[in-house]
């Protein structure tokens, strides 16, 4: 509307193909500039409003098309679009959706409305997400008009058994091979897989469940191979489901009982390998790709952390301007031995203690922007402790984080964390002794105007540990360790073939090791 009426657009009458082709023909001229993504999103909107007078065929004629086929039923289904009910739908993808995935992941995928249904009903059973009940239909109808598969048509690669009401089966997983090299002091260097795969089962609008297991960078124990990890196993039951009053006055309240990724800081969120857009994790979330590994000791929290307990989940839309999120929950918590937390020994799927740890993460979104805080804390010694400690051994993880996004322009993340947590002291006379490891990181990326598919991406990070002792297999003899990387790289989107990252990292490390150089590269495709 910068240079056109709006009515000389609503008037004109257009196939899919022909809107596209005037699309590309305006972005040529001076100081226009529309977004790649945006494009047909756009051509989409104008046809449905203005009038299709005949898409054209190709992915025109597949997106706008009245009738398709049906994956279960043989013969045609009426499948006309809404027009008012897809504008809302893509106000509400971008308000609820694109804070934690890239836009493009969505709407490059072909699914029927149907499948569309299934995945944001899955999407918006996550921990902080916050989707507002009353949308799905619509946010489905809106993906279902980008993707050209009709409210009945061809699904994606997932296989999946859905109704109207997004219920039944469904399966997504997401494939990242990584290759890292450059330094012989790199830890999991060379080619390692990524695989996430996620069963989700929907009974109906109030109970589902979902389980998701992953091979990665953990090895079994005698180290001769890649570990199976079951990250999540959980039931949920949506309360305010069972309430008209709780949706009509905007509440949306679950519980959620099993094994599960506990809800601290922004990257929780962001833990799935498809969600995240460099080739390796912040410090303070990284375990399993870092250098002189043993050197620096451990970061604030490995991500993903998964662990059983329950939690409970408010959010509250505020009048359709912004959205308020709030979860408490407990968990067997963070384990630990005479040296401290032990990460590997906290993955394990029973505790070693009978004490269990509290932990709370609250949320405020504002029209691209976010702003976070989390906190956990509780017991890590054993039930009857240590030999010869008689104090018990606690810890206390805390930090905050903000988020902005401009879709297909910009998008900002900072996030701050620190870890206060007890350890043994290393002599005969041991007592018990404070650690405290502390980081943050600032992440930007920009989406070339010029090249669509091109996005360029820079990270600055950085970790800091203080304690009396060196960590337990450290040769430095430091307590006092600080190590900061900058990240920067491309990456390129082939849509429906998956993301490529290419990274480059520096690595400024302590106590007289010199600075590390380590190359990256990461492919993901999930369906």
């Amino acid at each position: 509307l910068k240079c056109h009426d709006a009515q000389k657009s609503m008037g004109a009458s257009k196939g899919f193909e022909d809107w596209m082709k005037t699309i590309r023909r305006m972005n040529t001229e001076n100081e226009a500039t529309i977004p790649e993504p945006a494009m047909r999103p756009i051509a989409t909107y104008l046809t449905l409003i203005a009038g299709a007078g005949g898409a054209t065929g190709g992915a025109g004629e597949a997106a706008m098309k009245d009738t398709a086929k049906d994956n279960d039923k043989a013969g045609a289904e009426k499948a006309k679009a809404d027009p008012q009910k897809v504008v809302a739908g893509r106000d509400a993808f971008n308000s609820s959706c694109i804070s934690c995935h890239d836009a493009d992941k969505s709407t490059s995928k072909t699914k029927s409305k149907g499948e569309w249904l299934s995945t944001i009903t899955r999407m918006a059973s996550k921990q902080g997400a916050n989707i507002p009940a009353g949308s799905y239909d619509a946010i489905a109808e809106y993906l279902t008009s980008l993707s050209g598969a009709g409210a009945a048509g061809v699904g994606g690669v997932g296989a999946s058994k859905t109704d109207s009401s997004g219920g039944g089966l469904s399966v997504s997983g997401t494939f990242s091979p990584t290759w890292r090299g450059g330094n012989d002091n790199l830890q999991n260097g060379g080619f390692f897989p990524d695989v996430w795969l996620t069963g989700n089962w929907n009974a109906n609008s109030v109970l589902s469940g979902q389980v998701t297991a992953c091979v990665s960078c953990h090895t079994t124990a005698d180290g001769m191979g890649d570990r199976f990890e079951l990250v999540e196993a959980k039931l949920r039951l949506d309360i305010s489901s069972l309430f008209d009053a709780c949706t009509r006055s905007g509440y949306k309240i679950a519980v959620e009982g099993g094994r599960f990724i506990v809800p601290f800081g922004a990257f929780s969120s962001q833990s799935n390998p498809a969600a995240y857009r460099t080739v390796s994790r912040p410090l303070i979330y990284n375990m399993g790709q870092r250098v002189h590994d043993g050197e620096l000791g451990d970061p604030v929290l490995p991500m993903p952390y998964s662990d059983e307990g329950g939690s409970l989940s408010i959010n509250r839309s505020l009048d359709g301007l912004a959205n308020f999120g709030m979860v408490g929950y407990v968990v067997n918590g963070l384990q630990s031995d005479r040296n401290g937390i032990n990460f590997d020994q906290s993955r394990d799927y029973v505790a070693s203690n009978n004490s269990p740890s509290f932990g709370s993460r609250v949320t405020l979104g504002i029209e691209g922007l976010n702003l976070g805080g989390s906190i956990i804390t509780g017991q890590s010694s054993p039930t009857g402790g240590f030999e010869n400690i008689p104090d018990r051994f606690y810890y206390r993880i805390y930090g905050y984080d903000v988020s902005y996004k401009i879709p297909s322009l910009l998008r900002f993340q900072f996030e701050y964390a620190r870890r206060d947590s007890d350890r043994a002291a290393p002599d005969p006379d041991s007592f018990r002794v404070g650690d405290r490891v502390s980081g943050y990181y600032l992440e930007g990326e920009y989406y070339s105007q010029l090249f669509q598919r091109l996005s360029y991406i820079a990270r600055y990070d950085a970790q800091d540990r203080r304690s009396d002792y060196a960590p337990d297999e450290s040769s430095i003899g430091l307590g006092a360790l600080s190590v900061s990387r900058f990240t920067y790289g491309v990456n390129f989107n082939f849509r429906k073939a998956g993301l490529l990252m290419v990274n480059h990292e520096r690595w400024n490390l302590p106590g007289g090791l010199e600075r590390t150089d380590v190359l990256g590269v990461r492919w993901v495709y999930s369906f």
